[in-house]
């Protein structure tokens, strides 16, 4: 079985744990700053990282546990969307700042579905290109806070901030494998 379809499952995720999630990793993110600057701790990934070679300078964090809760206790409802029996593969936050660009990418092997969970923060777009093609802008969605973003892992996609001024989002990816 598989899923072929892009999806939008608005509301996936209550606004208040929304809110809580996105709160902590802030939050988490600026402690990391001041311990790191004021020599409490030396820079090291299990706090998350700016190294990111996709997002350089942005602040990211792979497997975050708060995270990870969330991404096997959004098994039922994806499975209710896709029709798949699910498996978690994995979770990556990232809070975006102006100027960063999450170039075209296809996720790894291991993924059937791909989700994009907003946060909050400014609304910057996901662009889908399923064919891959270079210089074409593919098909834009758009996701409020709670908002969860549903596609196959084989097709192109990235994010692309817009406009001016000091502008901020929060997003989670969440990737799965079916069972089968």
């Amino acid at each position: 079985m598989s899923f072929d379809k892009y999806k939008v499952i608005r509301k996936a995720v209550d606004l208040d744990l929304i809110n809580f999630i996105k709160d902590y990793f802030f939050l988490k993110r600026n402690a990391v700053i001041f311990m790191t600057k004021h020599g409490i701790i030396d820079h090291n990934d299990i706090l998350g990282t700016w190294n990111d070679p996709q997002v350089p300078n942005t602040y990211s964090h792979y497997a975050d546990p708060v995270m990870e809760t969330l991404l096997t206790k959004m098994i039922p409802t994806l499975e209710k969307h896709t029709g798949l029996d699910l498996i978690p593969t994995y979770s990556y936050a990232r809070i975006y700042k102006m100027g960063d660009k999450l170039k075209r990418h296809k996720d790894r092997d291991s993924c059937e579905i791909s989700t994009t969970l907003h946060l909050g923060g400014n609304p910057w777009p996901i662009y889908l290109e399923p064919s891959g093609k270079e210089g074409l802008k593919g098909k834009e969605v758009n996701l409020k806070p709670g908002d969860m973003f549903v596609f196959p892992s084989t097709v192109y996609h990235g994010v692309y901030p817009q406009g001016p001024g000091k502008r901020t989002t929060v997003n989670i990816d969440y990737d799965y494998a079916g069972k089968d």
